[in-house]
């Protein structure tokens, strides 16, 4: 399969494709899933500008070299004896290598369903990195397949297309923060900043608080006219107002 592989010991091109072999499941509850869209991420940009911006994300966190893109949809096309999710479903994979893919006992925030915020993460128990996109050994949205356990796979409903699907990862970031702290009954919002995080905030809003008006401070043009055809008010003028 091929891969697009970020090596850092390179900062001019840090990012090449490579051919490997297929690696097997690794275990009864993976499955192999042919990567049909995936995201860019800002992560992902500021550690292949060779300016020294990098992400603080990277570093001791991951498995470098590694294996690039955690923002992605595709179809199973093959399923570990106890994976549930059938081969030919369309699927969005959360990144997440939380307890259950690692082989772990259930850490606290796992057993209570916040497998984003699991203790094992760092501990490079089974894989380097955090998650797909941040390891190696399993392929990466960027690549032609991934390998990933049943607990990151998400069916995806019908009526979706892969390209939205694939906007899973950045959208739940938003959706789990309006669950959290929904705002009163029309009551105004400002979202700060316009980039995928700041626009799926916009779109989660109008589903969850659709009487709410929703200002937001966006860095770049592109970014004001995102929001705007979002029907949100761009409070910055898209030249660095706000940013």
């Amino acid at each position: 399969m091929r891969i697009a592989r970020y090596d850092p010991t390179d900062p001019s091109f840090p990012v090449a494709f490579a051919e490997v072999d297929d690696p097997p499941l690794p275990g009864p509850a993976w499955a192999r899933v042919a990567v049909r869209w995936a995201g860019i991420c800002g992560s992902d940009l500021h550690n292949l500008y060779p300016d020294g911006s990098g992400s603080r994300i990277f570093g001791p966190h991951v498995g470098a070299p590694m294996e690039l893109g955690h923002e992605m949809a595709g179809e199973v096309v093959e399923a570990g004896p106890d994976c549930p999710v059938p081969v030919g479903a369309l699927v969005a994979v959360d990144p997440t290598l939380a307890c259950a893919a690692r082989g772990l006992e259930l850490c606290p925030m796992c057993a209570q369903g916040a497998a984003s915020s699991c203790w094992n993460l760092g501990s490079k128990l089974f894989t380097g990195g955090f998650g797909h996109g941040f390891t190696t050994g399993l392929g990466g949205g960027w690549g032609d397949t991934l390998l990933a356990h049943a607990s990151q796979l998400h069916l995806v409903p019908a009526g979706v297309d892969v390209c939205s699907a694939a906007l899973t990862e950045p959208l739940s970031v938003s959706v789990h923060a309006l669950a959290r702290r929904l705002p009163p009954e029309g009551a105004p919002v400002l979202v700060v900043g316009a980039g995928i995080i700041g626009l799926t905030a916009i779109v989660a809003l109008r589903a969850a608080a659709p009487a709410s008006e929703i200002t937001v401070l966006a860095r770049h043009q592109h970014q004001a006219a995102a929001a705007a055809a979002l029907r949100a008010d761009p409070g910055g003028d898209g030249d660095g107002v706000g940013a």
